[in-house]
């Protein structure tokens, strides 16, 4: 990250929030801290110039005060402040006993600080309130508050490989979702 040193020596993977001014230099770069597989996939900022970041994240993860324990990989929502520290992190967790797990791919927010992700989920997993159950790998969409407590969450899909890529919203609120699916949904 230019002059910018960061490490995680017990991770695999690890993501990172970095910013860079307009001449292409970097002005900070922040880290997760955690053991797993932590990855960022797309950032979003909000009037206010914080930031929201989904991706996939492991056991352990650390932004800033909030750990999070999706007793897998899973789909995550954070936010950082506009230089980066990092203010809360949440994520879908596994919610039976059988294999599950999900990612985020693509991350929106409104002007009430309210979070949108898309992405695909397997299994059966709990986004707060809300548990869901997929066919196979099904496209997924959330809703997080701008305190970091999911609103709702929900999927779609068929027997095969399903996922949602793409999100739009528009001013009133409306989410358009893109991805791919297999077979009949």
């Amino acid at each position: 990250f230019g002059t910018i040193s960061v490490s995680q020596p017990n991770s695999t993977a690890n993501l990172y929030l970095a910013k860079l001014d307009s001449s292409g230099k970097f002005a900070w770069a922040e880290t997760v801290n955690g053991p797993g597989y932590n990855m960022g996939f797309d950032v979003a900022l909000d009037g206010q110039g914080e930031i929201y970041v989904t991706g996939s994240v492991g056991d352990g993860a650390k932004f800033g005060a909030s750990t999070i324990n999706p007793q897998g990989r899973h789909l995550f929502v954070a936010k950082a402040s506009s230089t980066g520290k990092w203010l809360w992190g949440v994520s879908g967790v596994k919610a039976s006993s059988y294999s599950a797990s999900s990612t985020g791919y693509r991350v929106r927010v409104d002007a009430k600080g309210t979070a949108y992700a898309a992405g695909r989920a397997y299994g059966r997993l709990g986004f707060g309130a809300t548990t869901i159950k997929t066919r196979g790998y099904d496209a997924v969409a959330v809703a997080v508050d701008k305190s970091g407590k999911f609103l709702w969450a929900d999927n779609f899909g068929g027997d095969g490989s399903d996922s949602g890529h793409g999100l739009y919203l528009n001013a009133a609120g409306h989410l358009f979702l893109t991805g791919e699916f297999d077979g009949v949904v």
